[in-house]
């Protein structure tokens, strides 16, 4: 996780010591699968081993970035392959964005037909590192001001009513934990999120 719960205390100006730190710590936590559902990603460097459909004969793109590395890959000529053939790494080019290109044109787009092993994520050697942990606290302190009218226990498993608390509708049933954010931590997390065409960087 990002943030500590000393951090958070230090970031609301709380004592280390007090009698809040069972619901900061649920806020934390809470704050922490909010971002990942709302930006679709993982943000800690984490080793990845995943099949993955190519997008055509050259592009595979990871679901996690930034792509920081590719361990190695192994092709799978047809569906039923249990046997596959590496994909020699001096011809494979990658990038932060996600995109892995092979100028061999050696991947199969019409099935889940690579095995991927690659680096996502950020460390806190990285710029990026400041900015997510400020927004974790962000969120974690716009949660804990707001309790009173929130369950936050259901907030962290993602489920249907969790959904809807996340999404932009702030009518109805909808939208609660949205509407609590600021317009600069939504404008951040819009930053960090996965939406779209990507570019290689």
């Amino acid at each position: 996780m990002l943030a500590s719960l000393d951090d958070l205390k230090d970031f609301l100006g709380f004592p280390t010591v007090n009698s809040e730190d069972a619901p900061l710590n649920i806020c934390l936590l809470s704050a922490d699968a909010i971002m990942r559902n709302y930006c679709n990603r993982n943000f800690e460097r984490t080793t990845f081993d995943q099949l993955l459909t190519p997008a055509d004969t050259c592009t595979i793109l990871v679901p996690q970035i930034p792509l920081t590395a590719v361990v190695g890959m192994t092709a799978f000529q047809y569906a039923n392959d249990t046997i596959g053939y590496g994909c020699t790494m001096d011809y494979v080019k990658f990038f932060r964005s996600g995109n892995i290109y092979s100028p061999e044109g050696v991947f199969n787009p019409f099935m889940n037909s690579v095995q991927v092993v690659y680096t996502a994520g950020y460390t806190e050697e990285d710029p990026e590192w400041f900015t997510l942990k400020w927004i974790q606290l962000e969120v974690a302190g716009e949660l804990f001001r707001g309790r009173g009218v929130l369950n936050m226990t259901q907030y962290q498993s993602g489920g249907a009513q969790w959904q809807r608390a996340l999404s932009t509708e702030t009518t109805g049933s909808g939208g609660e934990i949205t509407a609590m954010l600021s317009p600069e931590v939504i404008m951040m997390l819009n930053m960090f999120a996965i939406r779209g065409p990507r570019i290689d960087y």
